[in-house]
């Protein structure tokens, strides 16, 4: 009789242990859907093409025009760090738990420059 309330503390540890490593419901529906990279809430994302897209004129200066359209939406500056290099800067971090699409408009690069529809997804990690 001693012999298994022994063996009790041990299940009891192994079904704490085995509880706390879930995933919540929304937690398991980020992972399954997301199909891009892990990024953190806190940092810009950069965007690389394959041939030069601007001029020299327009590197290195802020601009609000959206280049690229987030699903869900993420308010934020663009800058072109090189002429095939797009960096955005969030207004606040991305929502954590979060998929997010990332699609390129366009319509909104130069004349002669504007490239077929592509999009990207990418995730946060859960809180």
């Amino acid at each position: 009789m001693l012999a298994r309330f022994r063996v009790l503390p041990l299940l009891l540890l192994l079904l704490v242990a085995f509880s706390c490593s879930k995933k919540s419901a929304q937690e398991q529906v980020a992972t399954e859907q997301s199909d891009g990279e892990e990024i953190d809430p806190y940092s810009n994302l950069v965007f690389t093409f394959d041939e030069a897209v601007v001029p020299d004129a327009q590197l290195n200066r802020w601009d609000t025009t959206q280049y690229v359209r987030f699903s869900p939406a993420v308010r934020g500056k663009f800058k072109w760090t090189g002429d095939r290099e797009l960096t955005f800067s969030p207004l606040e971090p991305f929502r954590p738990s979060t998929v997010f699409d990332a699609a390129l408009q366009a319509q909104t690069l130069p004349s002669g420059k504007q490239q077929r529809p592509s999009t990207a997804s990418a995730s946060t990690r859960p809180t």
